[in-house]
């Protein structure tokens, strides 16, 4: 059985350990986004991306999608394919539930 995606973070919690990480990735309720190193791309639900470079706008109030359209590709590319790999993890073997269910009568 493969591993699921992701890493542990337990070594946070039982020592002095730094978190290493590509990028960041996530989706709740059709919100969407993804973050590598100081670029994040995100958008509402059913509304077009916008992209923002943390490193000198930590508040997200400017919008930068218009002027590097290629940095809006790259990281729709990436938020694109941990989708493929959350879908694929979804629909394997593996996300089923093997358990029984106990009922009370």
């Amino acid at each position: 059985m493969p591993a699921p995606p992701g890493i542990s973070l337990v070594p946070l919690f039982t020592r002095d350990h730094e978190l290493a990480r590509d990028d960041l990735w996530w989706l709740h309720e059709g919100n969407r986004a993804s973050r590598l190193g100081d670029w994040k791309l995100v958008a509402a639900k059913d509304q077009p991306w916008e992209l923002y470079q943390l490193s000198t706008d930590r508040a997200e109030t400017r919008n930068l999608a218009a002027q590097y359209p290629n940095k809006v590709r790259e990281l729709e590319r990436l938020w694109m394919g941990r989708l493929n790999e959350v879908r694929q993890l979804a629909t394997s073997d593996q996300a089923v539930n093997k358990g029984t269910v106990n009922k009370e009568e």
